[in-house]
């Protein structure tokens, strides 16, 4: 995991598209916990050669101190209703996951008006659409300071 603190790194990741950003709204929550951003997570292709995305979102449950994808389930209907099209658009400008790619985590509290240094995290390897968690977060390597003087 890293956090972004420096308001120049802060800004150039979330304006340049340097990771997917994903916004968390804390004080969204429901029975469950906080209820997270909706995200695609790209699980391939169908055999038309068309991607293949899973709808989730990447929330926290109540009593749990880790962000997970949820991807719900499918329900096939005979028409298509308003609350489809509700649930398709959500999704329109969610940012896409891929396994083993950084992500940005912005998390806010919309009602007690608080932002907090968003946080770089890194995405598993697994990917699997019938599992509750789709995709395991995974702490970002931070390089030693030797390091990135080195490389500097």
């Amino acid at each position: 995991m890293k956090v972004l603190s420096n308001r120049t790194k802060i800004a150039a990741a979330i304006n340049f598209s340097q990771y997917p950003v994903i916004r968390i709204d804390l004080s969204k929550t429901d029975l469950y916990g906080v209820v997270g951003a909706p995200v695609r997570i790209d699980n391939g292709t169908f055999t038309t050669g068309e991607p293949y995305f899973v709808r989730g979102y990447l929330r926290t449950f109540k009593d749990e101190n880790v962000l997970t994808f949820d991807a719900g389930g499918v329900a096939l209907k005979a028409n298509l209703s308003y609350s489809d099209y509700e649930r398709m658009l959500e999704y329109t400008n969610a940012p896409i996951v891929k396994p083993d790619q950084d992500i940005l985590v912005c998390m806010v509290d919309s009602e007690r008006r608080l932002v907090y240094d968003p946080v770089v995290l890194r995405t598993g390897k697994r990917v699997d659409p019938y599992c509750m968690t789709p995709l395991d977060l995974e702490r970002c390597k931070i390089p030693a300071a030797e390091e990135v003087e080195r490389n500097a």
